[in-house]
């Protein structure tokens, strides 16, 4: 990686600390195989916040906007998940690119931890602690 994407990395990785000390909610998404033609490199990540907005950039464009969307799913339903990615018009897991590469993208939700808050010491609350 040369600094400006060393430098990318980083700021999502603060944004990620971020929400986390904020208790707002996060999916973490990674490049982790580019195959072909693609705008992608392997390492590229992008922050999606609960509230939709991003940091970092996993290629831009049409792969980009499928990545989110998957990571907002991800926050949904809590859980990781290895997305494919071809960059191609048509066919399975097309994104509507004329690249014609495939890209791997682990997207991991990072969700607040649940609090649970008990009032009162009686014999209900007390077995419950």
């Amino acid at each position: 990686m040369d600094s400006h994407e060393d430098t990318a990395v980083t700021d999502v990785l603060d944004a990620l600390r971020a929400s986390l000390a904020e208790a707002s909610p996060a999916a973490l998404a990674t490049v982790v195989d580019v195959r072909g033609a693609s705008p992608a490199r392997t390492g590229f990540k992008l922050l999606v916040r609960g509230d939709g907005s991003c940091v970092g950039n996993v290629g831009g464009g049409a792969l980009e906007q499928h990545v989110c969307e998957d990571a907002v799913a991800a926050l949904a339903d809590r859980q990781p998940r290895l997305a494919h990615y071809r960059l191609t018009e048509a066919g399975q897991d097309a994104v509507g690119m004329l690249c014609g590469g495939e890209v791997t993208v682990f997207i991991e939700p990072y969700l607040p931890k649940a609090v649970l808050l008990i009032v009162g010491g009686g014999h209900i609350g007390r077995p419950l602690v």
